[in-house]
């Protein structure tokens, strides 16, 4: 396949995935959500979830077998192991992640004072976000599914598929500067505050895998920042979140 023919692809799949984040959740999926939420919470979430997941592993499905299906390399994409410093170094971030939501966890376990200021937090989200995250012990196990499908497929889609066509069309600084802000945009139903939160762990994740040469690192650390928040938001939840 010719590049021209396959910057065609990478820009069509750029299109339809910040279609699909930006458009589809902020006036489609939203309004059927709070529209649900009236008549249970935990059976709106639990919907959200199962439509988030769905539509999610479908783009990036539908890029994986298309990208496979023009011949292209996969290291192209970063769908390789990091090597050498890259693999130690991500590995030392990602147990350093780790390290601290355990650290939260544990201290605010015991704290009293520390769940109120973690509510506190949680507090000043969005009301779309407060609405779909996890709020008790069994919603965890859904949750877990979500971040993992969210730091696989929305990694693969914009710090693979996306940043390819962005850095390809502009340039290195201009493309990834494109990216973050595709990133962000898909976030707009956070509010602006989870706008700006998008863009600066959208411009880490590009940072991550522009230094590494691979994806794998960007996945782990988005799936472990969105697990931990999820755990965070439940262990927030004595007493409970008002809904």
């Amino acid at each position: 396949m010719t590049p021209f023919a396959s910057l065609r692809f990478d820009i069509f799949y750029t299109v339809l995935t910040a279609a699909v984040f930006s458009l589809a959740d902020h006036y489609l999926v939203f309004r059927e959500f709070w529209r649900l939420h009236k008549d249970g919470p935990e059976q709106a979430r639990r919907w959200f979830w199962r439509l988030t997941m769905f539509l999610l592993w479908l783009l990036a499905a539908g890029g994986f077998f298309l990208w496979r299906a023009q011949g292209r390399r996969w290291d192209a994409l970063g769908l390789v192991v990091p090597k050498g410093t890259a693999l130690y170094s991500s590995a030392g971030v990602l147990i350093g992640i780790v390290a601290y939501y355990l650290w939260v966890l544990f201290k605010a376990r015991g704290s009293p004072q520390l769940r109120a200021g973690l509510r506190k937090q949680i507090a000043q989200y969005h009301t779309n976000l407060l609405g779909i995250l996890p709020r008790a012990p069994r919603d965890l196990m859904w949750w877990t599914a979500v971040s993992f499908t969210a730091g696989i497929t929305e990694e693969f889609l914009f710090r693979g598929i996306c940043l390819s066509a962005t850095t390809l069309c502009f340039g290195v600084p201009a493309g990834v500067a494109v990216n973050v802000a595709l990133f962000a945009s898909g976030h707009a139903y956070q509010g602006w505050r989870g706008v700006v939160n998008s863009a600066v762990i959208g411009g880490v994740l590009t940072a991550a895998t522009l230094l590494t040469h691979s994806l794998l690192p960007a996945m782990a650390i988005h799936a472990v920042v969105d697990l931990g928040g999820g755990l965070c938001a439940v262990l927030a939840e004595e007493p409970p979140i008002v809904s």
